[in-house]
């Protein structure tokens, strides 16, 4: 049956399709992109579910079928599970960027969480990159295997400089790495800049002057 509201859409002249969109070839849905502003964080709030929420901005960007989300937040750890090294890493990031939080039983960094439609390699890719800068001269953020079965979910801890570079708008890449060699790129997919600075800047201020208050609040340290 061709007479159905997709078909008859797909029957028209190119470009004329007004609530679908169709490719000549498979191929050309990788040339179908879309970003979004980074969205306004709000302050740490309880959620429905007795989760802490909040406290967050959200970037995101789709190439073809696979789309990925980028969150910068805190990033909150129970201070019992962490090595006195990673405590005090976590003590010089805060100093260097102005963030004075002292809770008795959570450690708090800022942090990438990336989410992203990767069940499975797309090609020959063994791995995939999160990266500043070209992929030929990255600055890595972190990397993790491509065959993992699940989409791919990673908490991502920052360095100061990193915060500062993403503070300043500079765009965050993931890449998948493979080929013949395994160290050849395969594809990127940047994760758009639009409202990244004013959104972070917002967020850190908060980190800076409220969240510890929001989060004595919220979070009472246990027994």
């Amino acid at each position: 049956d061709a007479s159905g509201p997709i078909c008859e859409q797909a029957a028209l002249p190119a470009g004329e399709a007004r609530d679908f969109r169709f490719v000549d070839t498979g191929d050309s849905v990788w040339e179908i992109q879309e970003t979004r502003p980074w969205t306004v964080p709000s302050p740490l709030q309880p959620t429905a579910d007795g989760q802490l929420g909040g406290g967050r901005t959200i970037g995101y960007a789709r190439v073809g079928n696979v789309a990925v989300s980028l969150s910068f937040s805190p990033l909150f750890r129970e201070k019992d599970q962490m090595s006195v090294a990673e405590l005090a890493r976590y003590d010089v990031i805060n100093d260097s960027l102005g963030i004075a939080i002292d809770h008795p039983t959570l450690a708090v960094t800022p942090a990438f969480g990336i989410r992203a439609a990767l069940n499975e390699p797309l090609g020959t890719e063994t791995r995939y990159v999160l990266h500043f800068d070209d992929i030929n001269a990255p600055e890595i953020l972190w990397s993790g295997p491509a065959e993992s079965g699940t989409p791919l979910e990673a908490a991502i801890p920052l360095g100061a400089a990193h915060v500062v570079r993403f503070r300043a708008g500079d765009p965050v890449i993931l890449t998948a790495i493979g080929g013949a060699d395994g160290n050849e790129p395969e594809y990127s997919i940047m994760i758009g800049n639009v409202n990244q600075t004013p959104a972070a800047t917002v967020l850190l201020n908060y980190m800076a002057a409220q969240m510890a208050d929001d989060l004595s609040r919220y979070e009472q340290p246990r027994d």
